[in-house]
């Protein structure tokens, strides 16, 4: 499958969770009320290295997050388990919006870093690398690795013997050539 994370397409040809997904975010038409902010579908679905708790992580941007968080209020805060706030990540303000639908639970992030920059889509880029470079073996291991409970980057730095912070070191992965 051809991997394009600006472009949710591909998950039509993927396996039947990552479709299923593609619908849901259709559905609640989630990537036009977002469009403003650069949506990008980051994770662990996209690099079918997902588990059955996997969410889908949509990673935004937006220099004005006041305006963002009133935004995603309006346009999910109907839909179940929603919750939402603000938070310091990676010494950035950040937004964080969290519900559940179309049996998917979704996960919104949102900094005033353009998306491409941001730790999420870095990883992103660099385990899907990774993954093309080891393999489906590296693949059926990162997914059991997850599955034993290993966040997905320690579960890659375990796997790929990357030393250090997994976090970290996979976003210098990201930037090497």
């Amino acid at each position: 499958m051809q991997f394009r994370p600006s472009d949710i397409e591909y998950l039509l040809i993927g396996n039947d969770r990552q479709k299923q997904a593609y619908n849901a975010i259709h559905a609640i038409g989630l990537f036009e009320k977002l469009s403003l902010y650069s949506p990008l579908l980051a994770g662990t679905i996209p690099l079918d290295i997902d588990t059955d708790s996997s969410d889908l992580d949509i990673i935004c941007d937006s220099a004005n997050l006041k305006e963002f968080t009133a935004l995603v209020r309006q346009s999910f805060g109907g839909f179940s388990n929603f919750e939402c706030g603000g938070s310091l990540v990676r010494n950035e303000p950040s937004f964080i919006a969290r519900f559940h639908a179309y049996n998917f639970d979704f996960e919104l992030f949102c900094q005033k870093v353009p998306v491409l920059k941001q730790f999420a889509v870095l990883h992103l880029h660099a385990e899907a690398r990774l993954l093309a470079l080891g393999g489906s073996q590296s693949q059926n291991a990162i997914r059991e690795l997850k599955k034993s409970g290993i966040k997905t980057e320690p579960a890659f730095a375990q796997y790929f013997n990357i030393q250090g912070d997994s976090y970290l070191e996979l976003a210098k992965i990201a930037a090497l050539s």
